[in-house]
């Protein structure tokens, strides 16, 4: 069985100085602290790179601290990825994860698109937020279908019985929620 080899490309980050980033998703620096003592925040530039740790941050993102002109900016590593390796940003695009998943920052998995195009992977991932899966629901699924094996009876009476409003039953109903 023969393998395929993967080689790492760099690209310098024009925008933040003494990094680089990879198209496996690294990122790197060549800054460091500066030696001595009561130097503070100093921090020059060396030949070593170093890896940086990326976090992942409350969107389930991957995030980069890079300073620029002496001020830390957190960046998404994927846009830092399409960025040096597609170019900027078109306008009205965003950037897809072409397998659903937000912490794979390949440019192999990653493409400028419209959100029209994104919306499409997150159905097709699974990702899209409905249901119970959104956080203000206020019914389960056997509870909706419930309600629709119900459609004879009073909206206001289902209203009453599930604690939400009839706005919502009739929604339900129409088949235009859930």
């Amino acid at each position: 069985m023969s393998e395929i080899a993967f080689i790492v490309e760099y690209r310098e980050i024009p925008r933040f100085p003494g990094y680089r980033v990879g198209n496996d998703g690294s990122v790197w620096s060549c800054w460091q602290q500066c030696k001595g003592i009561g130097v503070g925040h100093c921090r020059e530039m060396t030949t070593q790179w170093n890896q940086l740790a990326a976090r992942t941050n409350s969107k389930r993102y991957r995030t980069v601290a890079l300073f620029q002109n002496g001020k830390r900016k957190t960046v998404y590593v994927h846009v830092l990825v399409l960025t040096e390796f597609r170019g900027p940003k078109p306008t009205g695009c965003l950037s897809r994860h072409i397998n659903g998943t937000r912490t794979d920052n390949r440019l192999a998995n990653l493409v400028w698109g419209t959100a029209e195009e994104n919306a499409v992977d997150r159905e097709r991932h699974g990702n899209t937020v409905r249901g119970e899966r959104n956080g203000s629901a206020k019914l389960t699924a056997t509870q909706v279908a419930d309600i629709r094996s119900r459609r004879g009876q009073s909206g206001r009476s289902l209203a009453r019985e599930f604690r939400v409003s009839s706005n919502s039953i009739y929604e339900i109903l129409a088949g235009r929620r859930w």
